[in-house]
């Protein structure tokens, strides 16, 4: 049986690790330079452990476009996003950059490094956000968590950078055992669009899962909350931010 913790250079020589680097066909990559992107990323060991598996090794996720792993840099656990061999993007780079934007903010997990085929960045260790909904039982909590999230959201919008993909919030946000939420997954976000961060989560936390759980978790007229946010879209700013807490009951 593999060790659940390989140096990587090690793991050069191991079938089923160099198959994780180079999913669905290492044929199609030069893995070999996968491991010299994580070697210059400051890349020491892979760890196998996440909720995900290839090869009958465990992953930390496996998407359409990339699979994250779990690696040591630096003395200290990291997130590894490795290009997939099939995906349609040509590398990376784009997504590192849309990532480092959110990061001048203080939202999305801390980006360390980038080369082509990988981004390291921080490992948020957590939960989906409706997984962790689901087993909290304080209001108070989650009403905090929302809020803080909507915080974030707002701050994305007041730069200009749409995420894309948070009315699915379920796999994009990931919620720390301190409360904290954790949006990831930049690789569809834009600067050429008009932002609906604040808008998706809204609509998520007040609509979506009571439809999903059966559980409301925020209360709010959906007659004005939906005319406020039509209201916030045309103009983004501190007041119309503020007056969707209200109507999600947030407000401290």
């Amino acid at each position: 049986m593999v060790s659940q913790r390989i140096h990587v250079d090690r793991a050069r020589s191991i079938d089923n690790v160099r198959y994780i680097v180079g999913y669905p066909n290492p044929s199609l990559v030069d893995v070999d330079s996968r491991f010299d992107q994580l070697r210059s990323l400051g890349v020491e060991y892979i760890v196998l452990e996440g909720g995900s598996s290839i090869g009958g090794l465990r992953v930390l996720g496996k998407g359409y476009r990339s699979v994250v792993i779990l690696v040591e840099a630096g003395g200290r656990l990291a997130a590894a996003k490795i290009r997939r061999a099939d995906s349609t993007r040509d590398s990376l780079v784009y997504e590192a950059r849309m990532l480092r934007l959110a990061n001048t903010v203080s939202v999305g997990p801390i980006l360390y490094g980038f080369t082509d085929d990988v981004i390291l960045m921080e490992y948020v260790c957590g939960s989906n956000i409706l997984e962790w909904i689901s087993h909290e039982d304080d209001v108070s909590r989650i009403h905090g968590m929302v809020r803080i999230l909507l915080e974030q959201a707002y701050r994305l919008d007041r730069m200009g950078l749409d995420h894309g993909e948070l009315s699915r919030a379920e796999r994009h946000i990931l919620v720390r055992s301190s409360d904290e939420p954790v949006i990831i997954d930049f690789e569809s976000a834009s600067v050429d669009r008009k932002p609906r961060n604040l808008t998706s989560i809204a609509q998520y936390v007040a609509f979506r899962i009571p439809y999903i759980t059966g559980r409301r978790i925020v209360e709010a007229d959906r007659v004005r909350l939906i005319d406020d946010l039509r209201r916030y879209k045309q103009s983004i700013s501190d007041e119309s931010f503020y007056r969707i807490l209200e109507d999600l009951k947030l407000t401290r």
